[in-house]
């Protein structure tokens, strides 16, 4: 394997790795934050409005 093919695969590796972890977040901590625990209606209030709104 040439130096240029090795270098790829690592930069792919780096990429895998940086999935995985943001993969294994706990996103419940953010969901919280986002006022998503007590109104599960929540979500809706994100949702774009016709017109723009």
């Amino acid at each position: 394997m040439n130096w240029k093919g090795g270098q790829r695969k690592w930069r792919n590796l780096a990429k895998l790795v940086d999935a995985i972890a943001l993969a294994q977040t706990d996103w419940r901590d953010v969901l919280v934050g986002a006022d998503f625990a007590e109104d599960p209606l929540a979500h809706e209030s994100w949702w774009p409005r016709a017109g723009g709104d």
